[in-house]
């Protein structure tokens, strides 16, 4: 069982940094955007099968690493469980974070301002940033 902790708190960025997350983060949302779009045409909710339609399309359109356009999929799919009544569209900044993700951004060296969580993030699969944070 996967255990997913989410820590929301202000990050320690440079103005460079910061456009990068930005930029990253609407490629998040509008690849949601996209994938929900797909979903709806073809009726496919499943993410494995959803994922041969969208995934090679979304890395190229949306220059997107490899895990976050699964995850882009995953929150899509997760979100036509609960309705699949009308399209869903993506409003939100909010993406999901690992290291990898860091690194792809180069934020390796990004500072937490909770001492008390930082070696508990360095061990975390997953942080959450949201446009709440900024």
């Amino acid at each position: 069982m996967e255990v997913i902790k989410t820590v929301i708190c202000k990050l320690d960025v440079t103005e460079d940094e910061f456009k990068k997350l930005m930029d990253t983060v609407k490629a998040f949302r509008d690849a949601c955007n996209y994938i929900s779009e797909v979903a709806w045409e073809r009726r496919c909710f499943n993410p494995v099968a959803l994922h041969h339609l969208v995934y090679y399309k979304t890395r190229e359109r949306f220059k997107l690493p490899a895990n976050l356009a699964i995850r882009a999929r995953d929150r899509v799919a997760k979100s036509y469980k609960t309705n699949r009544k009308k399209q869903h569209k993506f409003r939100q900044l909010s993406m999901d974070l690992d290291k990898r993700l860091l690194h792809f951004l180069g934020m390796e060296s990004i500072k937490f301002p909770y001492p008390q969580f930082t070696e508990e993030l360095r061990l975390s699969s997953l942080l959450e940033i949201t446009s709440k944070n900024f």
